[in-house]
């Protein structure tokens, strides 16, 4: 049976210790860039579909419904409330 070693546990979590340590903090700050950055383009991308989809220009109505429709397809959850890897289409699609 595997022992898990506490101590190289406790000594990378600590702060102290783990932001000396270059790999470590350069895999933080790229945890953290990453993640804001994936947040941010995802409320822009969202709101921007959002106001497409509302939008009376035919063109860019279009684009709203196809990004809503491609980014709510592809959720865990039907509307029954179901989980699933790949959802067909929405019954209210």
């Amino acid at each position: 049976m595997y022992h898990f070693d506490w101590t190289v546990f406790w000594h990378y979590l600590w702060p102290v210790t783990a932001l000396s340590n270059p790999l470590i903090r350069g895999g933080l700050i790229s945890t953290i860039l990453v993640s804001v950055i994936a947040q941010v383009m995802g409320v822009i991308l969202g709101l921007f579909a959002a106001l497409g989809k509302t939008s009376e220009s035919t063109p860019i109505a279009l684009v709203g419904r196809r990004l809503c429709l491609v980014f709510s397809r592809y959720t865990f959850t039907r509307t029954d409330g179901s989980v699933v890897l790949w959802p067909g289409r929405h019954p209210h699609l």
